[in-house]
């Protein structure tokens, strides 16, 4: 049995780890550095916010949503002893 092989093949990177992967566009490489960017100082806010308060035991952020130059967290949890 043989089965037809495309003729082609369309690659597209996505990253960091796979949370431009829905995105349906091609995302520049500058845009890309800019939302990571954003992304490293909403969880240096967070851990901060966490280290500050040694009560939180746990803390989450999930989903976390890039902006172009900001980031909105959509849950966060957190657990208190």
């Amino acid at each position: 049995m043989s089965v037809a092989l495309p003729t082609t093949v369309q690659l597209r990177e996505v990253g960091p780890r796979d949370g431009f992967q829905n995105e349906p566009e091609i995302i520049e490489t500058a845009d890309k550095v800019r939302l990571i960017e954003a992304l490293g100082r909403t969880v240096s806010a967070f851990s901060q916010f966490v280290a500050a308060h040694p009560e939180i035991s746990e803390a989450e952020l999930n989903p976390v949503i890039a902006l172009p130059d900001s980031c909105v967290a959509v849950d966060a949890r957190i657990v208190v002893v």
